[in-house]
């Protein structure tokens, strides 16, 4: 988790320093050496902004390599629920730490009677406002139960609006 998210920090400075200079067009994704390279490589950037974005680019590229080794770590120590992790990762989004941080906190399911018990226990559940004489309103998920989880569930659901993700056409709905 904390390797991910300082890839995404260093995407989002990288992207704050790009635009503190005017030039939005410079950056679609940042999610690849090549992406990285392409912007580093643009003629449009003065060599201060260039050298910031290289540190960015350092960090966030030593960020990754601490990721794809946990990754093989990880799947080490998963051999025992490869079918189950096999499973999970058949769903768009959902990765080798995806899958084992749901195992993880999901290993007993027996534990939840159905389904909305489980939402429920992971805070993505909508909280509810009742009162008198309104009921039936309600907010923003409850966000009650393990953050990590939610966390990863959360950013796997947000792979589902990028242009090119099978799940696109269902954001929607």
């Amino acid at each position: 988790e904390h390797f991910v998210g300082v890839m995404k920090a260093e995407v989002c400075s990288a992207k704050s320093t790009i635009l503190g200079q005017g030039k939005r067009h410079l950056y679609k994704r940042l999610d690849s050496e090549k992406a990285w390279q392409k912007l580093l490589d643009a003629d449009e950037l003065d060599a201060a902004t260039k050298q910031t974005l290289k540190r960015h680019f350092s960090l966030w590229k030593v960020a990754g390599s601490h990721v794809e080794a946990l990754e093989k770590e990880l799947s080490k120590l998963a051999a025992k629920r490869k079918d189950e992790l096999r499973r999970l990762q058949t769903i768009p989004g959902i990765g080798p730490i995806v899958s084992l941080t749901v195992l993880a906190y999901f290993a007993d399911a027996k534990r939840f009677p159905s389904a909305k018990h489980a939402a429920s226990f992971a805070g993505l559940t909508p909280s509810t406002y009742d009162s008198s004489d309104k009921t039936g309103r309600h907010g923003h998920i409850t966000r009650e139960g393990p953050r990590l989880l939610r966390k990863m569930l959360v950013l796997a659901a947000q792979h589902g609006g990028r242009k090119e993700h099978p799940l696109r056409d269902w954001k929607s709905v």
